[in-house]
Formats: structure tokens, sequence, C-alpha cells
């Protein structure tokens, strides 16, 4: 396995960056959110029609239920800070800002609530591939970012990829841009599960993150090597059932 090559591709080509942006004012601590009391509560399914329009969104929204990161699919239901189901949709991110246009998805906050746009261009990616993207996104769902937090996005981005592919072999031989950017951060992901050195050391060398501190609210270094263990020991399970066979 070729790192540097991979490395090479991660940083160069913008169009597998995934990258969380928030409002200068937001960042400065101008946006609060407010849980309302029913936060924990209430039932998150009956937000499903309020996430999107588009059904091949909502299929890979879906597909985040029977899987290991459930909690993202909480998270874009309205289990987040803002307690209302995130709106995701395919956007043509250049009429946003021209530097967005080969970024696979953007979040963004307006008027209390989370916006997911992921790259219209990816409208063709199998519905896994979609999932993962979406899984990593939806970690984004407070005003704070943090070196850590982009850390867990694609470490949970690149385990979800690797389950994807233990029930579907062949998804990672789609020629495909979606797939191509799971692949590489996959890679990354199980040369280093236990502690996601690859990863850690992408993030650091980018330019979309090195500006932000390094933890934010539940990134601690202690609560990101928590998240990181559960993880790691749901990608042991998933490679002992590969040796088995079943």
């Amino acid at each position: 396995m070729n790192f540097k090559k991979i490395f090479l591709y991660l940083v160069l080509a913008v169009s597998i960056v995934s990258f969380s942006w928030i409002d200068k004012a937001e960042a400065q601590g101008a946006y609060r959110f407010v849980r309302s009391p029913e936060f924990d509560t209430f039932d998150f399914e009956a937000n499903l029609d309020k996430i999107t329009s588009d059904e091949k969104i909502l299929s890979a929204v879906k597909l985040l239920k029977d899987t290991h990161a459930i909690a993202s699919y909480k998270r874009i239901l309205g289990k987040n800070p803002t307690s209302k189901a995130m709106r995701i949709e395919f956007k043509d991110l250049a009429k946003i800002d021209s530097i967005y246009e080969n970024f696979a998805g953007l979040v963004r906050m307006k008027n209390g609530r989370i916006y997911i746009y992921v790259n219209k261009e990816h409208k063709d990616a199998p519905n896994e591939a979609l999932a993962a993207l979406l899984a990593g996104l939806s970690v984004h769902c407070d005003s704070i970012d943090s070196v850590n937090e982009q850390i867990f996005a694609w470490s949970l981005e690149g385990n979800l990829w690797d389950y994807f592919l233990y029930e579907n072999p062949g998804l990672e031989l789609f020629d495909n841009k979606l797939v191509k950017r799971e692949n590489a951060i996959r890679k990354l992901y199980i040369a280093s599960p236990l502690d996601v050195n690859y990863i850690i050391r992408l993030v650091r060398m980018s330019d979309a993150y090195n500006k932000l501190e390094i933890d934010s609210p539940g990134y601690s270094k202690a609560e990101l090597e928590n998240k990181i263990r559960i993880l790691y020991n749901i990608y042991r399970a998933t490679q002992k059932a590969r040796t088995a066979g079943y």
C-alpha cells in the first residue's frame, strides 16, 4: 500500500475534502443553540420528510439506521443541539463560492438549522458512499469545529465505508469520484485503526483545518481517544467476520 500516493491524492485533490464551514460570527460565539425540552424524548423519525425531497439522499440516510453509525442517523433527524432535522441537498457548491467547486460537501448553519450541501457531481454515487459521507459531515452539528472533531469525522467515514465493503465488496470497484474518496479515506483508516495516525497527520497538515482549535466540546483528547477506541472495536469485529467467512 503506497501511503505517500494516498496522502498526495487526499491533500492535492480538493474534491475529496469534506469541510465544515461556519460563519465568522458563529465561530466567535454570536450564535448559541438552546436545546428544546423534548430533545431526548421526541420521535426523531417523524422528521424524515423534513430532511430532503430527494429520494437518493433519503435512501442514503436510511442506510445509517442499521449500522453502527446510528448516532449520525439520529443527529441528522434532529438529535443535535438545534433539535431540528438537518436539511440535505445536492448543490453546485461553486455557486456558494468558487473555492468550494470540488469539495465533497459543506455544512452550514442558517436560521438555527443545519444544512448539509453535497456536491451535485455525486448524484450518481452508490447510496453507501453517500451514506458514509453524510455520516462524517453530520458530526459537525454545532457552531464550534476543531481538529479533533475532523479527525473523528474522517475516522467514522473510513470505518463505515469499510463496513459497507464487508457487506458488499464490489462497491470498492465503482468508477466513481465519491467512491474513490471513500476508498482513500478507508485505506488511511485501516492502516492505523487503533490510533488513526495517518488520518491525524492528514488533518493536521491540511490548510482547511490547521487553523482550528485542537479540541472542542465533546472532542477533548480523552474523548476523541475513546471514540476512536469504540470504532476500533467495531472494525476488529468486522475483520473477524471477514476472516470467518460470514
